[in-house]
């Protein structure tokens, strides 16, 4: 394709793909079969309060009721993720009559592809004995940025009996609940009005373990969850907007791009260099693009607000490297001083079927 005016040539780059660890359950990560257990009852409480900013703060309580099915001794360590959005606020654990507070280790998460990230994990173990030795477990989370609310499902790891979610919605709080695969795995649903909130409650029972084999389709296409958005709350009289359709987020995501800072200078010289003696369009793009991929090495970043805001230019430059939002960020401010109109574009995954 030969463009024929530079101007109305837009350059649409790949800018960001979501990671998700937490989804990503494969065959391997399940307990060996000696060490099977099964969660006998799990629920996740929702509820919705100001922070002392009256800024919009979510509470998830999760219970979980788990008995040993194995005869033999053996270690179950229970991991909760957490980043700069969120924390875990309070572990409980109670072995018959004894309740006793939990002091977790906390960690950095790593995983493949990822060179920083903000992303940590809250675990604690504990030893079962024989079959039948249960546990039961609660413990706090509390979301601080209503964008980055976890999704909630009803199955886990291991086998769940049953599992519940109860969201309480005050009257001042518009919120949407978005029901996903209800129609493959169908939960029962019961709302009330109590205490001036909306109370949902959803239940579903034997929901078996989830893995993954080969070729099989993700959690997030087949399993049942719920993905509760925010869209408003009212104070004092004032309505406050939140996430209420998609230009709101990209309202959001442009103000982290126009936080930028790109000082391009020092690529001048570069971009000068790559297209001199060509007249082609096509191949004056393709000279900075291969020169960046081949330059530019890319390591990931997901370390808070930067796993979403793309680094200055300068830096990846100087840097020689930069995730895939930087990367782009480079690309864009060369194709620029080479006299094209090129664009960020905010991108999805085609891992996330929504």
């Amino acid at each position: 394709m030969i463009f024929t005016n530079k101007k109305m040539m837009r350059i649409f780059i790949l800018l960001l793909c979501f990671y998700l660890p937490y989804q990503a359950i494969s065959k391997h990560n399940l307990p060996k079969e000696e060490e099977k257990l099964i969660i006998k009852e799990r629920t996740q409480k929702v509820t919705f309060f100001l922070n002392r900013k009256k800024e919009l703060n979510a509470k998830v309580v999760t219970s979980e009721h788990i008995v040993s099915q194995t005869s033999l001794k053996h270690t179950y360590t229970h991991s909760i993720f957490f980043d700069d959005n969120s924390s875990v606020d309070e572990i409980v654990t109670i072995l018959g009559r004894k309740t006793r507070r939990k002091n977790p280790i906390i960690s950095d998460y790593e995983s493949n592809g990822i060179f920083h990230s903000d992303l940590k994990v809250c675990f604690f173990k504990h030893i079962f004995h024989e079959k039948g030795d249960e546990i039961k477990i609660r413990y706090e989370k509390t979301f601080t940025d209503m964008k980055f609310l976890d999704p909630f499902y009803f199955n886990d790891y291991y086998e769940v009996g049953k599992s519940k979610v109860i969201i309480e919605i005050p009257n001042w709080l518009d919120i949407k609940v978005h029901e996903l695969n209800f129609n493959l795995e169908k939960p029962e649903h019961t709302q009330k009005t109590e205490n001036k909130k909306k109370i949902h409650t959803y239940i579903l029972e034997n929901t078996t373990a989830a893995f993954r084999n080969r070729g099989e389709p993700r959690r997030s296409k087949i399993n049942a969850h719920l993905i509760l958005i925010p869209s408003s709350y009212d104070i004092k009289g004032k309505n406050i907007k939140l996430i209420q359709d998609v230009s709101d987020l990209y309202g959001w995501y442009a103000s982290l791009v126009g936080k930028i800072g790109n000082e391009n200078d020092d690529l001048k010289s570069v971009v000068a260099e790559l297209t001199k003696g060509k007249s082609d369009d096509m191949d004056k793009i393709k000279s900075i693009f291969y020169w960046v991929q081949d330059n530019i090495r890319y390591i990931a970043f997901e370390n808070g607000i930067m796993g979403f805001k793309p680094e200055a230019c300068q830096k990846v430059y100087n840097n020689k490297y930069g995730d895939c939002k930087g990367m782009a960020n480079l690309t864009k401010e060369m194709l620029i001083l080479a006299g094209y109109d090129a664009r960020l574009t905010w991108l999805g995954t085609n891992e996330i079927p929504y």
